[in-house]
């Protein structure tokens, strides 16, 4: 019987900094994987999904959710005012 992994969640920021050393290319992506805590195949998806990561960071999403948010909005007064009128 196989020891099951504790499910974690890793935010943008950490996950930018595991694909600027994948980018550095000093390291095999084994050994970065192992520096980080995280298993090959979380490293792979990292790496695909960079675009989407490095667009969160941008935004300045501080989620530490598993999920890639997109920050909300701030409403200004106008557009509160036609939201709660619509609402």
């Amino acid at each position: 019987m196989s020891l099951k992994r504790k499910q974690m969640s890793i935010d943008p920021k950490t996950k930018q900094l595991i694909l600027v050393e994948v980018e550095k290319g000093t390291l095999p992506k084994t050994k970065i994987a192992e520096k980080f805590g995280i298993p090959k195949s979380t490293l792979s998806t990292i790496i695909k999904n960079k675009d989407k990561i490095d667009e969160a960071v941008e935004l300045g999403s501080t989620n530490s959710t598993k999920r890639l948010r997109k920050p909300l909005i701030k409403l200004n007064k106008l557009n509160k005012k036609m939201y709660l009128s619509v609402k």
